[in-house]
């Protein structure tokens, strides 16, 4: 096989080993460490005017760095680049790609270039630049979608810019971590301006060996201030265990009367109780619009400078707020001590807009059903005009920041667009979702939300590592599923939530259930009593209990996924405080539009980021794009099934 030697991008040297070039190096935005031990630190910055990403590496070695992006972690299908400064300082680079857990091919089309190269007695720093996209076939795209930053290094210099005098790294100088590339610079309470203040709460948690999962709520009051606050942006701060035990945390406007918010005040100074049971006070229900949301991995959030949230309900009245902290113990480990704490940065110069949360997605009850051993399932939640209506001012709102929740078994969340029969681009895409890195994605341009749109949440699965049992909705990380998304936007509304599920009717069918005692806890149900078939259960079998007797096998899982997918749903509307909209919930249905379609980019050897190839089986079947006649009879008949009924 030939070798191929990428060109050098070698500028003038200043001192032995020493490297600058007439490129002036920006401040960057983002600094992280890569290892565990410290050992090798990243710092980045993604320049939007030159449309290029740099990067700079800072390794305790005076060997070889290497740095890449992968969807995965894995090196198959990973961008990589190597880089080194020799003993005469000289620095080298190679532009390479990963085939495979061996030596990465040399890409004849060489990308990156340095910036800055040095070393000294124990470190080597590289600065680099690579344009976010290249039109190279053996190059990601640099999107802001969660990618994984995977680095190795090596103790010697490989000489010669020859790629087989590359070294193995070992089993420990390598690893990944996760990363929203393109993301503005997280708010720290260094970065932000003198009239910002700080308000820090947290909690602490002792973990029992017998909770694998624990949701803890407790109410916390806000400052007390004689006028209006903004709060712009927070800041997590990790202490003891948890980036191990906790999973995320969610703190939620009381919004109701101030009158009733006064109550909440003798829950300040006791210790929490555990949410969702009959032990959380009723009084906790009121609080329904999130202020932050924080998931493993993610960085904190800062508004545009236009906007920030009104911390307050009423200027000179006490305000609280819920704060949710679930913790996650898989491991069952004992008397684990949790601690950790938020920073929430608010000031008293308010910005030009209010600026506002609200929830979409797939309503959380049992209607939310992933089968066991499929490849793709795909889920859907609505908010409709219906909803929409009630609540958003003629001209609309303006949402500039997206954060999209599921749990272990999501891989693909995107959040489409519909206007007067037309699917706009989507607002918000993941198509490399992990559980483990969730992090608010700033919008790179805000999107307009007028009364008379629809927006829907879809959340692809990949349940094969289920053998049997269905996974529900519910709130263990591990084990129950979510399909959500929290929308920023400004001017503020008084929505907190716009959410659905599956109608009843089309469970019914699906399942084979004659009746649901309680359609809206989907919890018990009378199933038909045909006199020819014994087999057939009495008055009350628990219904997750029924559907996971089904035998899938003999079930068509197209035909299933796109009834509960694409058919009718109830749509849950909820205005701050927990009140709905509407006294009946509306029925809804996927609308009727011309889908979206992912133009092709510039280069003739790529495809947009989130193009074809990135869409999901699933999302294609949804879509009636599946090369499968029998799915496109089936779509067809339900589109004009649907059409005529729960009208």
């Amino acid at each position: 096989m030939m070798v191929v030697v990428i060109p050098l991008f070698i500028c003038v040297i200043s001192g032995a080993l020493g490297l600058v070039t007439e490129d002036t190096i920006p401040a960057f935005t983002h600094h992280a460490g890569l290892d565990p031990d410290g050992k090798y630190t990243i710092a980045w910055l993604a320049d939007k005017e030159k449309m290029e990403l740099v990067v700079s590496l800072t390794c305790a070695t005076r060997g070889w760095l290497g740095f890449g992006v992968s969807t995965n972690g894995a090196m198959r299908g990973a961008d990589m680049v190597t880089a080194w400064v020799d003993d005469a300082g000289k620095p080298f680079v190679q532009d390479q790609y990963g085939e495979g857990n061996f030596l990465p091919a040399v890409d004849t089309q060489n990308d990156w270039r340095i910036l800055q190269a040095s070393e000294n007695s124990s470190h080597t720093v590289m600065v680099l630049a690579r344009a976010f996209d290249t039109c190279d076939p053996h190059d990601l795209p640099f999107t802001n979608a969660t990618k994984r930053f995977i680095y190795a290094w090596g103790e010697e210099d490989p000489g010669s810019n020859l790629p087989e005098n590359l070294l193995y790294h070992g089993p420990r100088n390598r690893g990944s971590r996760y990363a929203f590339m393109l993301q503005p610079s997280p708010s720290t309470g260094d970065n932000l301006p003198a009239d910002v203040k700080t308000w820090r709460f947290g909690g602490n948690m002792i973990i029992q060996k017998h909770r694998h999962t624990l949701y803890w709520c407790n109410i916390i009051e806000a400052p007390q201030m004689s006028t209006q606050i903004h709060y712009i942006g927070y800041d997590m701060k990790h202490g003891q265990n948890s980036l191990q035990y906790l999973h995320h945390v969610v703190v939620f406007e009381c919004s109701g009367d101030p009158d009733e918010n006064e109550k909440l005040h003798n829950y300040t100074t006791h210790g929490g109780h555990e949410c969702y049971t009959e032990n959380m006070p009723q009084d906790f229900t009121q609080c329904k619009a999130a202020l932050v949301v924080w998931a493993v991995g993610g960085e904190g959030d800062k508004f545009p400078k236009y906007a920030g949230y009104p911390l307050l309900t009423e200027p000179g009245r006490r305000t609280f707020f819920l704060v949710e902290a679930h913790y996650d113990n898989q491991p069952r480990d004992h008397g684990v001590e949790v601690d950790w704490n938020i920073d929430i940065f608010y000031t008293q110069k308010l910005r030009e807009y209010d600026a506002g949360n609200f929830l979409i997605g797939h309503n959380l009850n049992f209607g939310h059903v992933v089968p066991p051993r499929q490849k793709h399932w795909l889920t859907s939640g609505h908010c409709p005009r219906e909803c929409l209506q009630e609540v958003l001012p003629e001209e609309g709102i303006k949402v500039f920041m997206v954060f999209l929740h599921a749990h272990t078994l999501g891989r693909k969340l995107r959040v489409r667009h519909f206007r007067n029969g037309e699917e706009l681009p989507p607002m918000a895409v993941d198509d490399n979702y992990d559980f483990n890195f969730q992090q608010t994605a700033v919008l790179d341009q805000e999107r307009t939300v007028f009364p008379e749109d629809h927006i829907t949440l879809e959340c692809d699965y990949d349940s094969r590592s289920q053998h049997d049992n269905v996974t529900y909705a519910g709130f263990a990380a591990v084990g129950q599923e979510m399909c959500l998304a929290f929308l920023m936007y400004y001017p503020r509304i008084p929505m907190a939530e716009c959410v659905s599920a599956p109608h009843p009717e089309i469970l019914k069918k699906v399942f084979d259930i004659d009746q649901f005692d309680h359609e809206e806890e989907l919890y018990t149900f009378n199933a038909n009593h045909e006199a020819l078939n014994p087999y057939l259960p009495n008055k009350g079998v628990q219904y997750q209990d029924w559907v996971n007797r089904r035998n899938w096998d003999d079930m068509n899982m197209t035909d299933v996924n796109y009834q509960m997918a694409r058919g009718p749903h109830l749509n849950r509307c909820l205005k701050r405080g927990g009140i709905p909209a509407h006294e009946r919930k509306p029925v809804v249905k996927f609308p009727v539009a011309k889908y979206y379609t992912y133009q092709a980019a510039e280069c003739p050897s790529l495809l947009h980021p989130i193009g074809k190839e990135g869409l999901s089986e699933a999302y294609n079947m949804a879509n009636g794009n599946a090369n499968n006649n029998s799915f496109m009879l089936i779509a067809v008949f339900y589109i004009f099934r649907y059409t005529f009924s729960f009208l």
